[in-house]
């Protein structure tokens, strides 16, 4: 039972995280982490050997249910967290505390991919030991090489998992008046069929968009500008030079994927149509900025 609930950032939580913890119980999630944790008790006594324990780690509680069971199991063996991404600032919840620290919920040391987290996670938490780690998801753009042509003034729209912020993006896009000067394609959510998001968004099929199928990262070669929203690709396009344009929440708080020291004349966050059509205008008669991706993104050698 918890009996204190401390400040986070100075702030009184207790009534938030009071309802939160009422809600919980009983939840597939909880019986979840008490399997993660038991899980671990099991394996130590039927006595199996274990060197070292790796953990995808998102700082969620299935994170924190294994490195407790760890711990208190395995306290000899280190527990290594690997952030694969970089986390939104809008995700607090995936930036370490140094309450969480001191609980022993966090991993004893955590392999990052980018200054980017780097700099988040010591602001939040300045004793947690980090190293830097290859960004295998992103090793692609390290490589690559980007020469647009910006004779097809191509841009790429690639619609969110949220079927309201992609129908939001696409009227937005179809109010405004670029006709004959872009080429625009769109690519639909993965989680859905073609078919499926046809019948969930009708002005997917408006005669303006040219679909596709292919990977995204097919047309980074010759996009000119990006239109999305909570997204990792995002981050990859800006990396590249690539004009990003962020679908922002106009009734609260727009989750930005894109770090803040990023050269600001390269993404916008746009809330109607026509902050969008100025940005895109903007964005193909502007000449290519470089950005690094190594500025980003921690090499895979």
């Amino acid at each position: 039972r918890i009996k204190k609930i401390n400040l986070y950032c100075g702030y009184d939580v207790s009534s938030y995280v009071s309802k939160q913890l009422k809600f919980e119980i009983l939840s597939a999630a909880l019986f979840k982490n008490i399997c993660k944790y038991r899980f671990v008790y099991r394996l130590s006594r039927h006595n199996i050997k274990i060197s070292t324990i790796l953990d995808w780690n998102e700082n969620q509680s299935v994170d924190k249910a294994l490195v407790l069971g760890c711990k208190k199991y395995y306290p000899e063996i280190p527990v290594v967290g690997y952030r694969g991404f970089i986390a939104s600032s809008y995700m607090a919840s995936q930036i370490p505390t140094a309450y969480e620290f001191k609980l022993g919920v966090v991993p004893d040391v955590l392999a990052i991919i980018s200054p980017v987290c780097k700099r988040r996670i010591e602001q939040s938490c300045s004793q947690f030991p980090l190293i830097k780690a290859p960004a295998f998801r992103f090793s692609h753009l390290l490589q690559r090489i980007r020469s647009i042509n910006k004779k097809q003034n191509v841009v790429f729209v690639a619609l969110p998992f949220s079927v309201k912020d992609s129908i939001h993006i696409i009227d937005m896009v179809l109010a405004c008046d670029l006709a004959g000067r872009v080429r625009f394609i769109i690519n639909h959510h993965p989680v859905y069929s073609k078919k499926q998001f046809l019948k969930l968004v009708p002005k997917y099929n408006s005669e303006i968009f040219e679909h596709s199928e292919k990977k995204i990262t097919e047309y980074f070669s010759r996009m000119s500008v990006l239109i999305s929203g909570a997204s990792s690709v995002c981050i990859e396009a800006v990396s590249l030079g690539i004009y990003v344009a962020v679908i922002g929440n106009r009734y609260g708080v727009t989750d930005n994927p894109i770090p803040l020291n990023v050269e600001k004349k390269l993404w916008k966050i746009f809330y109607d149509h026509e902050q969008l059509q100025e940005f895109i205008n903007d964005a193909i008669n502007n000449d290519h900025i470089a950005v690094g991706c190594d500025k980003l993104f921690y090499s895979v050698i």
